[in-house]
């Protein structure tokens, strides 16, 4: 597990499926910062693709975002 600050709070986030071996990886990528820096001045519907980790899907929760994904492993470690 690993800490990330997204979007002004402070997230305990774990890669799915959690894997001792990969520890040290962690479950946000750069393009997830940058996209959430960009969203504070945009209102509206919010809409997540491909949220590889479900790091977007927590750091937006609370604008109840839909979030559409073509991959089972990324869904659940979104539900995770």
């Amino acid at each position: 597990m690993s800490q990330a600050e997204l979007n002004g709070e402070l997230f305990t986030l774990e890669r799915f499926p959690p894997n001792a071996e990969e520890e040290a990886l962690q479950a946000w990528e750069a393009a997830d910062e940058y996209l959430l820096q960009q969203v504070n001045d945009v209102d509206g519907l919010t809409l997540i693709f491909n949220d590889g980790f479900g790091a977007l899907a927590c750091a937006l929760a609370e604008r109840n975002p839909v979030s559409i994904n073509d991959s089972f492993i990324s869904e659940l470690a979104t539900r995770h």
